[in-house]
């Protein structure tokens, strides 16, 4: 009785789509800040900034991410969870770590490296805040670390009867961000933030998001994304808007759009990679040019990383594809 209708996985072909989505608005984001000519020429003009929607692209993962984990996961054992998500996440994650610490020593000035420490390394491994503010050694990692809070909670919520995981979650969730604004250390402010809330609400769309008519759905995804324009605090509501119209609205199979979707955390990981190694190439060219070149160099390199490294290590590790 307790049990749950199956989300069909047609519904997630939306889903796909906008993890490709969100992963290229903060490839686009992080653009904005390696060539100062491209920033004035996309990000600024009298009506809106750009680079809030690249920004919006974590906010969008987020709910997705909540989303899929009640649509796929809400069954799982604990353990079994657990391993699932640490199969999926931390291989790649530790191997461009890896990477990053090689780059660093090796040519500190193409990575714009800063000090960096036994501890900052320990704090990048274990998918923890660096004690003094800085980015993991891979800079997106910092939402990880968000990521791997709320799969803890999660796990945690998987022990309770199915009935009351999602508002067990939520309970925590809306406490911890209210008892974020009396906090002081940065580490309860690192955990307590809004964004977290954005996990929640993707699993709440995903407990009762069954079917909507065509026309909601596209206001969703136009909506949402105008939104993302918006001032920042509209941001979580707006991930959300976008989410349930993406994942509602039926959309033809695209073979390529998948691929950029199942690609898109090697997308978000790499990025900061090509984007620091191609700048002396692509710098001095105007700015949309350096925008499709650096873009596409991306790509390749997301791609060549989930075909050759993420897709094998899953395949590995006997991961069913989510």
């Amino acid at each position: 009785m307790n049990k749950l209708r199956p989300v069909r996985h047609d519904r997630l072909c939306g889903i796909q789509y906008l993890r490709a989505m969100a992963a290229l608005m903060v490839v686009y984001y992080h653009m904005l800040d390696r060539v100062p000519a491209l920033t004035p020429a996309l990000s600024e003009s009298r009506w809106l900034d750009t680079s809030l929607l690249g920004d919006g692209g974590v906010d969008i993962f987020f709910v997705i991410s909540g989303y899929i984990m009640w649509s796929v996961c809400r069954n799982d054992t604990p353990l079994r969870f657990i391993l699932r998500r640490i199969f999926r996440i931390v291989p790649l994650y530790w191997l461009l770590t890896g990477l990053a610490i090689a780059m660093t020593i090796l040519t500190p000035t193409l990575f714009h490296a800063h000090s960096m420490t036994a501890r900052h390394i320990e704090a990048s491994f274990l998918f923890f805040p660096y004690p003094k503010g800085d980015y993991p050694l891979v800079k997106p990692g910092w939402s990880l670390d968000l990521e791997m809070a709320f799969y803890g909670l999660f796990a945690l919520a998987l022990f309770l009867p199915l009935r009351y995981r999602l508002w067990a979650v939520g309970a925590v969730l809306c406490a911890a961000t209210l008892a974020g604004f009396f906090v002081t250390s940065p580490l309860a402010k690192f955990y307590t933030q809004p964004l977290m809330l954005e996990f929640w609400l993707g699993m709440v769309l995903a407990h009762f998001t069954r079917a909507l008519p065509r026309w909601v759905s596209l206001l969703c995804l136009v909506g949402g994304f105008a939104a993302l324009l918006e001032q920042q605090h509209w941001h979580a509501l707006a991930a959300t808007a976008v989410v349930a119209g993406g994942s509602t609205i039926k959309l033809p199979s695209m073979g390529w759009a998948l691929l950029l979707g199942d690609a898109s955390y090697s997308i978000y990981l790499t990025h900061v990679f090509v984007l620091n190694a191609t700048r002396p190439f692509f710098e001095n060219l105007p700015a949309a040019a350096f925008a499709v070149s650096t873009l596409a160099c991306v790509i390749v390199v997301a791609l060549l990383s989930y075909q050759l490294i993420e897709r094998p290590l899953m395949k590995r590790l006997v991961l069913r594809r989510i």
